[in-house]
């Protein structure tokens, strides 16, 4: 079990493996120096947030399945000094693309129409003060993970600004589920509705483990850490190079899944007569209780989750036998409303833009991509002794069904990300799949670790040469990475290390 309270660490070497521990330490004292440049100060803390690459369970956390991702390197950092003297929050950003800008600390007002990056450091501020008012603050932002790539920076933007709001304002043990509540609900601050895997995995990752993370009763995390095989597996992240962003697609991709899916939950209720679903933040119940329910009603506790999971499917193809999709009306006579009801309470809150609802089509993936967890939990906890060489590839094979799935029921992969996978499946991967919301950002792949040369260069020469001749080879080396589970979210105290040394001069040296 992971442990409750965001950790404060004295060493780099807490965080990151010792093969990229010097790049780290130049880097943490690169944003220091910055800092100092800026504001004529040393930061009091630093803090950092990861990103995260999902294994297995896209786009079912929002319906309260459990999903499988891992923390990874790639994080935001926020450095910050408290100005108790001082009303307004300053914030810089080491990439210029990012503008400086500044606010009053009793400024609440986040417009989420409009997209500025400083949202999603306000909204962790926003929800960290609970609506009060934070001392004053002077910021600086460096991040590694690349944006629209479907890594979750996002996520770990609102995490580490949560974060560094609590620790500026006198906080010191911050649990890991507070936080991750707040900046579940900070995302949606700023027209993001989304489910709560992104801030688990940022907040909970360990390193050497995948995350078991369930929502449902609550939160709950488990690590579940990799057995070890020869040759040594490895996961690779590529990315598309095609932004994701799921402000600007939400009403047409991310908040209209959420619709329907809520929409098939409602409705796979009323047909299956179980009784009034529990209303999240009044928008409607989840397929999680109706699974729930649908099995308590039953009473059938013998049966297996698995097992479980597959009845629910046969159940949506005969509730829903349209393969083509529902229309507004046809919707809202099966939920025995009004057309304008619906549009009403599923259309308005999120704003969402479609003429039918694919509610078969995401039902049965939000039922098979959780038994799709469930069987690569099982395959790493089990462990075999022997034909590890087996596991990897029934590792691969979920991986594989599970972006079949994305592509053909969600309708969340798009034709540069079918690229890579079929050219990483036909190069060394075993599984291959997208990764984070889709519709761009990044594929996930698991190959043995002695096929990776020939996976990068088949990567280089038949996708990123080919679809980006301009690429340096800077911008090639960061496309894709080989990725090992990352340390979660952290706390440094630079004044209690800076052993004498003058401002911003590189006081992680000395750490070690």
């Amino acid at each position: 079990m992971a442990e409750d309270t965001v950790p404060f660490v004295s060493s780099l070497a807490d965080i990151y493996s010792h093969d990229i521990l010097k790049a780290q330490e130049y880097r943490w004292n690169s944003v220091i120096q910055k800092f100092v440049e800026l504001y004529s100060k040393e930061p009091d803390f630093l803090v950092r947030s990861p990103g995260r690459v999902n294994l297995i369970g896209e786009h079912i956390d929002y319906s309260d399945f459990g999903v499988l991702p891992m923390a990874i390197i790639p994080d935001i950092l926020i450095a910050f000094k408290v100005e108790k003297s001082s009303d307004q929050i300053q914030l810089h950003n080491t990439n210029p693309r990012f503008k400086h800008c500044q606010w009053d600390v009793l400024s609440h007002d986040i417009d989420a129409d409009k997209l500025e990056w400083s949202n999603y450091i306000k909204a962790g501020f926003v929800k960290a003060m609970n609506g009060g008012s934070s001392v004053g603050m002077k910021c600086l932002v460096d991040g590694s993970i690349p944006t629209g790539a479907g890594l979750s920076s996002s996520a770990a933007v609102i995490c580490s600004s949560a974060l560094s709001c609590l620790i500026a304002n006198g906080e010191r043990k911050i649990d890991k589920r507070r936080l991750v509540d707040m900046a579940i609900v900070a995302e949606k601050l700023v027209g993001v509705n989304t489910g709560g895997m992104d801030q688990s995995a940022s907040v909970f990752g360990d390193i050497g483990s995948a995350l078991y993370i369930e929502f449902y009763p609550s939160l709950k995390v488990q690590t579940v850490t990799f057995p070890a095989t020869q040759p040594e597996m490895v996961f690779v992240i590529a990315n598309t190079l095609v932004n994701a962003d799921k402000h600007d697609t939400a009403p047409t991709n991310y908040n209209l899944r959420v619709v329907e899916t809520t929409l098939a939950a409602q409705i796979l209720g009323c047909s299956l007569k179980l009784g009034t679903l529990h209303s999240r933040n009044g928008f409607g119940g989840t397929l999680r209780e109706i699974f729930d329910r649908f099995f308590y009603n039953n009473d059938e506790p013998h049966i297996e989750e698995i097992r479980k999971l597959e009845i629910m499917c046969e159940k949506v193809k005969e509730i829903f036998p349209q393969t083509d999709g529902y229309t507004h009306e046809e919707a809202a006579r099966m939920l025995r409303v009004s057309k304008e009801e619906l549009i009403e309470k599923y259309m308005t809150k999120f704003p969402i833009r479609a003429e039918s609802f694919q509610l078969r089509n995401r039902a049965l993936h939000v039922f098979s991509e959780a038994r799709r967890v469930l069987q690569f939990k099982a395959l790493l906890l089990t462990r075999p002794n022997e034909n590890k060489h087996e596991l990897v590839k029934q590792l691969g094979k979920v991986m594989n069904e599970s972006q079949d799935s994305c592509r053909n029921l969600y309708n969340c992969s798009c034709p540069e990300i079918d690229e890579i996978i079929s050219i990483a499946r036909k190069n060394g991967a075993v599984g291959s799949r997208l990764t984070g919301a889709g519709w761009g950002g990044c594929t996930v792949s698991l190959l043995p670790k002695n096929r990776l040369e020939e996976f990068t260069a088949s990567l280089v020469e038949g996708y990123y040469r080919k679809r980006f001749p301009g690429l340096t080879n800077e911008q090639l080396k960061d496309a894709f990475v080989p990725t090992q589970p990352g340390k979660g979210s952290a706390v440094f105290q630079v004044c209690k290390y800076d052993s004498g040394k003058s401002s911003g001069t590189g006081i992680f040296y000395n750490m070690q």
